[in-house]
Parts: structure tokens; C-alpha cells; sequence
């Protein structure tokens, strides 16, 4: 998410990809609110989370990396943000509530029972890199990303032992990485050299929307949850997944030659987002309340956009004045890399 994901980020962002993100953050959100089930779900579900591993995969660089560069990145850019952002306000309430319900919330925060994706993000880079860096071709990673996907859900199913630090998740996540290095290697290449065919955009559509309809008849009220590793039918969700990632990167990086600067803000701090949205439209949500008004899809909306905008301005503020909080290197370092 953000920069906690751009663990191998090329220099230049690319706006496709912040828009992509923006509008995972913006569902991920919209979807924590809604109180019930809806069918909307069948069609967001299988993209909302899994944009995010595969923009990593993407961005991802390659095996040539050293481990020093792979794991201090990993820090400035993941770890760090997670802890200040993710266990500060428990530290702060520890003259009210004491120090057993800070270390309690700390561990909540590190394990992953709280904000869950920080850790499975971090664990899934540190699987990648390791899978990127000895298998030595294209067929020996995609045969390594879904062996570790079947062991995570297998792990799943039949263990606790790998819910802490969301491990199991994090093996699942192979495959989701494995999307975005596959369009990079394969379709993006492919795409730049038939100049955009519509048509295969169109049949992509059309085959993810004629699944969802096919889940909403076979599976009411189930929705694909990635966090438990819970999915409906496994051959179904994971077609829709591969579908709608490449849908969602060709229409992206192909398609759409601009995006409004709002949503590319909004991709660009998704990891304050992430992390501070829940306490934002917990507050949104009384107010709400208090005027009348309750959670429905219809105001969900609406404090989906003002949680938001509220965790962006918080965002633009700390990167304003604490850069270092969000992995920024002084000019001095910036000059002694480029010698």
C-alpha cells in the first residue's frame, strides 16, 4: 500500500499504478463499512486486496538486488511506517489504560491481529525476494509461486501455527505477486506490441462479470475473504482474481492516459490510510449517529470519502514535517548513491 509497498520501486512512480492502489484503498474502506453483505462484494472482493501484493510484484526489482539494499529498504519503507503509524497510539495511551494494554495492542499490531496486512506484506516481500533470487527462469517462479499458494492454503486449513505474522496468508500472496510479475514479463510486452487490442479487454470483462454472476447463483452471501484464506470455490475465485488483476493492470497502464490528481493523492498514502481509517470512521460513524443518520451503503459513501480525505490530509502532514517517518533519505545520502 503506498510506499510500504514500493519495496522495489522503480525511480519515477507510474500514476497507473497509484491510481490502482487508490481505488483498492477506496473499496478496502467502503467495504469495512457496510454492515451487511451486498452482492457488490462478488465483484470487488477478489481485486481489492490482491491489487495491492500485485502492484508489488510489479514494481518488484530483480535478483540482482543485494540483501543489504533488499532489507534496509524494507525497513525504511515498511516496517517503520507500520510501527510509528500502527503502535504510536497505543504508546500514547499507556498512562490511561497501563502497560498491559499497551503490550497487549503492541503484539496485536506486530502479530497482525491488528492491521493484518503490514506483517503478511512484509513476509510475503522477504518469500519473493528469496523466490525471485535463486529460481533461475520464468517457469521455475511461476512452478515456486503456486506450490507455496497450495501450501499456504493448505496451511490454512489444517494449522493455527502460521496465523501469527499471517504467514499462511503471506504464502497465499506468492500467487498474487506472481500476477504482477506475469504481466510485466508477458502481457505488458505483449500488449505494447499489438497497440492495444480491445477486444481481449473486452473478453476479459466479460468472462469476470459472467463469473460473479455465476457466484452470486451458486454461492449467496459468501464472499472471498483473503485475510482467513477463505474462498467460496477455489478454482472460481482464483480465475476472477487472475482476470481482474490483468483487466484492472491493461486498462490502467494502456487505457487511461489521465487521472485525477485526487486519486493519485490518494494512492500515493495508502499506508496512512490503511492504518489510521479505522479510528477516522469510527468517529465519522458516531457522528453519523448521533445525527440520525446510521451506516448504510449510502452513507458509507460518504464517510468513505470523508476518511479519505481526513487520513490523506494526516498523511501530507507527516510527510511534510517527519519525512523520515516515511523512509525518505536526506540529500546527503541522495548525492552519495548517484556518485
Amino acid at each position: 500500500m503506498s510506499d510500504l509497498i514500493q519495496a522495489g520501486s522503480p525511480p519515477k512512480r507510474k500514476s497507473w499504478i497509484d491510481a490502482l492502489r487508490a481505488v483498492a484503498m477506496i473499496l478496502v474502506i467502503y467495504g469495512h463499512l457496510v454492515p451487511k453483505w451486498i452482492p457488490f462484494f462478488i465483484f470487488t472482493n477478489p481485486v481489492k486486496v490482491t491489487l495491492f501484493f500485485a502492484i508489488t510484484g510489479f514494481v518488484f526489482k530483480n535478483r540482482t538486488r543485494s540483501e543489504r539494499d533488499f532489507y534496509c529498504n524494507l525497513f525504511r519503507k515498511l516496517i517503520v511506517p507500520w510501527l510509528v503509524f500502527g503502535a504510536l497510539p497505543y504508546v500514547l495511551l499507556m498512562p490511561l489504560k497501563g502497560p498491559a494494554f499497551t503490550a497487549d495492542k503492541l503484539w496485536a499490531v506486530i502479530s497482525g491481529e491488528n492491521f493484518w496486512y503490514m506483517p503478511c506484506c512484509i513476509v510475503a516481500e522477504i518469500i519473493w525476494h528469496y523466490s525471485t533470487k535463486f529460481t533461475k527462469n520464468p517457469v521455475q517462479l511461476a512452478v515456486c509461486s503456486f506450490g507455496l499458494c497450495a501450501l499456504g492454503l493448505l496451511a490454512a486449513r489444517t494449522t493455527t501455527l502460521l496465523r501469527t505474522f499471517t504467514v499462511d496468508t503471506a504464502l497465499v500472496a506468492q500467487m498474487f505477486l506472481y500476477i504482477g510479475s506475469f504481466y510485466k514479463n508477458n502481457a505488458k510486452p505483449l500488449i505494447d506490441k499489438s497497440r492495444k487490442k480491445p477486444l481481449g479487454l473486452a473478453v476479459f470483462l466479460s468472462v469476470y462479470l459472467a463469473l460473479g454472476i455465476l457466484s452470486l447463483y451458486l454461492y449467496p452471501g459468501q464472499r472471498i475473504d483473503i485475510h482467513a484464506n477463505e474462498y467460496y470455490n477455489l478454482l472460481i475465485c482464483f480465475v476472477m482474481i487472475w482476470i481482474g488483476i490483468l483487466f484492472l493492470f491493461t486498462l490502467a497502464d494502456n487505457y487511461i492516459t489521465r487521472y485525477p490528481k485526487w486519486l493519485l493523492l490518494v494512492g500515493q498514502n495508502t499506508l496512512v490510510i490503511y492504518i489510521l481509517h479505522g479510528y477516522v470512521a469510527t468517529v465519522c460513524k458516531k457522528v453519523f449517529a448521533v445525527a440520525g443518520l446510521g451506516v448504510n451503503r449510502v452513507t458509507a459513501v460518504l464517510i468513505t470519502v470523508i476518511t479519505t480525505a481526513v487520513c490523506c490530509a494526516v498523511s501530507v502532514a507527516v510527510r511534510h514535517f517527519l519525512p523520515a517517518v516515511f523512509g525518505a533519505r536526506s540529500q546527503k545520502g541522495i548525492a552519495h548513491e548517484t556518485k
